[in-house]
């Protein structure tokens, strides 16, 4: 991490695994919670030097089915609960519909130490290839907050008018009133 390193992504946190478990034979007994020791001691070390570095350190982690009868969540992650507890910033991604060239991501802050604020869920586009949609994104986030107006498919802001939010990312200006839209959605 020393030397400048600004961002680190570890893709993917189940891909880590402890040096006792590659050493052993198949035949010897499972230790309980290696992966979530290892997590956990992993967190401790790294923190500390991103945070001296000004390093961000992005852990992209999958959901696996959780086949306990006891436990409410039908989902569980990787290395049982020492990322939950290690993390600063958790936002859980879903997929929402996945088109050719797109695809609608619900984004949901689980948890957050860096700021407050209230625990809603947003709809983002990603488009292959190329990233998150911010065009469709400040559009839908104007139009819930009434900044946009929305009836039906159809949107307006001022004298710009467009049927469908695809539409009004083409029609719209959004080059002369995204700083616009985005200092009202702040205000807000």
């Amino acid at each position: 991490i020393k030397g400048g390193v600004d961002i680190i992504v570890l893709d993917s946190v189940s891909t880590m695994v402890p040096k006792d478990e590659l050493e052993k034979d198949y035949d010897e007994n499972e230790r309980m919670a290696a992966a979530a020791r290892l997590l956990g001691r992993f967190l401790n070390r790294v923190t500390m030097l991103a945070d001296n570095n000004n390093t961000l350190i992005v852990l992209i982690n999958q959901f696996r089915a959780n086949i306990s009868p006891m436990s409410q969540k039908s989902t569980k992650h990787w290395g049982g609960w020492a990322l939950t507890y290690g993390v600063r910033l958790s936002i859980e991604l879903t997929r929402i519909s996945n088109k050719d060239t797109q695809a609608t991501v619900q984004a949901f802050i689980e948890k957050d130490k860096l700021a407050g604020g209230e625990r809603t869920k947003v709809e983002l586009t990603l488009e292959y290839g190329k990233g998150f949609r911010t065009d469709l994104d400040i559009l839908q986030f104007a139009a819930r907050e009434g900044i946009v107006i929305q009836k039906g498919a159809w949107l307006q802001y001022e004298t710009y008018k467009a049927q469908g939010l695809e539409k009004a990312a083409l029609e719209f200006p959004l080059d002369d009133i995204r700083r616009e839209l985005e200092t009202k959605l702040n205000s807000n």
